[in-house]
């Protein structure tokens, strides 16, 4: 096999829709602190290395996941500081096809060292990892690349970074090892978990839906009267996913009481 070109000493490979391998990534280079930015692809059938495209920020320790659409998301990783940087929020997405990368939607926590793990769904569940120079994190969040927005979910039992995660033939999601401080404590058994998508996934906040006033006295057709939704940030809910609208039927042209008819979401 002929020789890739150096990436680091922690290397992350993904395997591409086409059979090929995609490296990227890698630990800090000592001289200068700073991770490579280079890619490289694998191709087993050409028995050869081509260069890709670079990153557009330099990162280790973050997590590479390919999508169902063939895409790779990359997310979280840390920026320099000879593997003990600042990790990131950021996320990115390379598109193999074009060899080009695209900004993702930033994740709720900077993070590296963590998990990701394609859902049945389509998703990514994002877990754990590390801050910068602090203990390790609990926090999850799932990636939705169809809307391109990060949902926060229930958090570990347990806060780790380092650790691994497989998704399971029924769909849930084993989570085991790790180390849950800075100082590298071990998370041994029986301190591993499963995580269950949907089971959390309740809208505890629903859009906020506010209507323009209707027109003063009786109307002889039909109103509709303009809604508006507005989300307070936890991405379970958005205004974009629904229309409101307010009618008020009024029988008889006129004659008689008005009754609402219907607030009505259109998901």
């Amino acid at each position: 096999m002929p020789e890739p070109i150096d990436l680091g000493g922690i290397a992350h490979p993904v395997l591409l829709p086409d059979g090929r391998a995609l490296i990227i990534g890698g630990f800090s280079d000592f001289r200068t602190g700073v991770p490579p930015a280079n890619g490289v692809v694998y191709d087993p059938l050409k028995n050869s290395w081509a260069k890709t495209a670079p990153m557009p920020v330099p990162l280790d320790f973050f997590a590479a996941t390919p999508l169902r659409d063939g895409r790779i998301l990359v997310a979280g990783g840390a920026t320099d500081a000879f593997g003990r940087g600042v990790p990131v929020a950021e996320a990115e997405i390379y598109d193999s096809a074009a060899d080009v990368w695209a900004p993702a939607a930033p994740m709720h926590e900077a993070r590296d060292w963590e998990v990701a793990v394609p859902l049945p769904s389509g998703d990514v569940l994002v877990a754990g990892g590390a801050r910068y120079y602090g203990p390790a994190t609990a926090d999850a969040e799932i990636y939705q690349p169809g809307r391109d927005r990060w949902i926060s979910v229930a958090p570990m039992e347990f806060a780790r970074y380092g650790h691994s995660a497989v998704l399971l033939p029924d769909g849930r999601v084993l989570i085991v090892g790790g180390t849950d401080q800075d100082s590298g404590s071990p998370v041994a058994p029986p301190f591993s978990e499963v995580f269950t998508e949907g089971d959390d996934l309740i809208d505890r906040a629903p859009p906020t839906i506010t209507c323009d006033p209707p027109q003063a006295g009786w109307q002889p057709d039909d109103a509709v009267v303009p809604c508006a939704a507005a989300d307070d940030g936890s991405g379970l809910a958005s205004p974009a996913d629904a229309t409101f609208s307010l009618s008020t039927a009024v029988p008889d042209g006129g004659r008689g009481r008005s009754r609402p008819d219907r607030i009505a979401p259109d998901l």
